[in-house]
This record gives structure tokens, C-alpha cells and sequence, in this order.
């Protein structure tokens, strides 16, 4: 027995030659389907936070590593390269009477693995003030802390 998909199986029969169940394989790799079903969904969000506006983030406490989209490098009037990519470069861009609790807001996330939200002031490159506000979820994984 052959499927489309390229599985197969072969009857197996019991002692007195009845089929009771088949053994099924799939030949080849499954990893190009999965990838391929990874990059759909990374579209589609991609997309959906294209339309809602949204700039997106994701630090790696780990290496220390903040990577933003393009969306969030724009609304802090940024580029890739003058943004810094660190926890320090963000907090460099707050407004002063806003780094003590948006970083309290990280921490207890952060310690929770739980829910990241806060409003604060940016400051841009061009002098101007803009109010932000941004809500996320720390993921649990390797831990380290905030600091590092």
C-alpha cells in the first residue's frame, strides 16, 4: 500500500493469515514539512502585526541580545545600527521619570515568566516625546537574570 503523501504500509497478518492491522512508514524526512508550516504561521503573524501596527521584541537574557523589528526601530526613530541592540541602549531611550518602573515591570515579569506591561515616554533622535505603550510575555527557557 502506497499513500499520496508517500507513507506506506503492509498488512501484517496473524498466525492463521487474517489481517488484523497494518505497519505503516513514511519514507523521507518530515523536517521540510514542518519548516515549511513554521514559515507560513511566522508569515501570517508577520503580517497580522504589519496590519495592527505593531512592533515586536524579543531579548535574550541569556547573551543580553534585544533584537527589534522594524516597526519598533521606527517608532523609536532608529535604525539597527544606532539602536545598540541592548537592555542598555533601550534604557538610554526613556524618558528618565520612566526607566524606574518600566524596569520594575520587566523584572517582576521576568521572575514570573509572566505578563510584561507598561506605558512610558521615549525619547527620539529628533528631540520629540513619544508615548508608548507595550505589553508582552517573558517565555521560560534558559534562565538568567535581568541584570546579565
Amino acid at each position: 500500500m502506497q499513500h499520496p503523501a508517500g507513507s506506506g504500509g503492509e498488512p501484517a497478518p496473524d498466525a492463521a493469515g487474517r489481517t488484523r492491522h497494518a505497519v505503516a512508514t513514511r519514507d523521507g524526512d518530515l523536517a521540510p514539512d514542518v519548516e515549511a508550516t513554521r514559515a507560513q504561521r511566522l508569515e501570517l503573524l508577520d503580517a497580522a502585526a504589519q496590519a495592527a501596527g505593531l512592533g515586536t521584541f524579543q531579548w535574550d537574557l541569556s547573551s543580553g541580545a534585544l533584537h527589534w523589528d522594524a516597526a519598533l526601530l521606527e517608532v523609536f526613530g532608529y535604525d539597527e545600527t544606532s539602536f545598540g541592540g541592548t537592555i542598555d541602549a533601550f534604557n538610554a531611550r526613556l524618558h528618565p521619570d520612566d526607566l524606574g518602573p518600566v524596569t520594575a515591570a520587566l523584572d517582576e515579569a521576568i521572575a514570573a515568566c509572566g505578563v510584561y506591561e507598561a506605558e512610558f515616554r521615549v525619547l527620539r533622535p529628533d528631540g520629540s516625546t513619544r508615548w508608548l505603550t507595550a505589553r508582552g510575555r517573558a517565555l521560560g527557557g534558559l534562565r538568567a537574570s535581568p541584570s546579565s
